[in-house]
């Protein structure tokens, strides 16, 4: 589920070695080649909507397994949203799974497919976002220039996604994405750009861009580790109702 944002983030983006890879291969790259089974990171949300901004700061933690991506987000600051965690369950073959706790209710609701249609804790991104690249999906390119492709991404089903295709800008030195449009029908209503990248080339600070209100979310990646094992407890409705935060 998370794939869409968090598979930018941690992807090992290794394209063939090749003047002209096919489109599939370039996609290929971007959503498979992963060379980690876990993965935490810390990152801040910035929230401006033209009138105030809000900021957050958020540990994620993500395990991989043959079967499914798991994937839980734990909220660090501002006190009043303090542990409040989101827990994604992404399973190739079967029904996903995504809880909320709510640490003021002391209680975790199951998010179903109306639920994801909404915001991500009143961000640009929606529910939905985060499972754009797990989709089944035909790529096309639209585009080629000396630097960079363009590929545009449509759903085989129309039901899997609220978007009707997104378009992804790729570098071609680094084979990394710089922007992805998403749109309904033929219109582009969103927007994600990468601002910042580290020296392997994977982005650290990107910004998701509402173009219908004007709104805007950046994500600033701190910190991750790949090394560290995470176990399977910490994606369960048990690990959400514990009253001690993870360190």
């Amino acid at each position: 589920m998370l794939a869409f944002w968090f598979t930018l983030l941690l992807s090992v983006a290794e394209a063939e070695n090749t003047a002209n890879p096919t489109v599939d291969t370039i996609m290929q790259s971007l959503e498979s080649t992963q060379q980690w089974v876990y993965a935490t990171q810390e990152l801040s949300l910035t929230i401006e909507d033209g009138k105030k901004t809000k900021s957050y700061r958020m540990k994620t933690e993500m395990r991989r397994e043959q079967e499914a991506l798991y994937c839980h987000a734990r909220f660090l600051s501002p006190q009043p949203v303090a542990n409040t965690q989101v827990v994604w369950i992404d399973r190739h073959h079967q029904d996903d799974t995504m809880w909320l706790y709510l640490p003021a209710l002391k209680r975790v609701t199951t998010l179903n497919d109306n639920n994801r249609s909404r915001a991500f804790m009143g961000s640009d991104f929606e529910f939905h976002d985060f499972l754009l690249m797990n989709i089944p999906q035909a790529h096309r390119l639209v585009q080629e220039t000396d630097t960079q492709w363009m590929i545009e991404s449509i759903p085989k089903q129309e039901s899997d996604t609220i978007y009707s295709k997104w378009i992804t800008t790729v570098e071609k030195k680094s084979k990394s994405p710089q922007q992805i449009q998403l749109f309904q029908g033929d219109t582009q209503i969103k927007e994600l750009t990468v601002l910042t990248t580290n020296a392997n080339g994977l982005p650290t600070k990107s910004m998701m861009r509402n173009l219908q209100t004007q709104s805007q979310t950046t994500i600033e990646v701190h910190s991750w580790d790949t090394k560290t094992e995470i176990s399977l407890d910490h994606f369960s409705k048990e690990y959400l109702l514990s009253s001690t935060p993870a360190q």
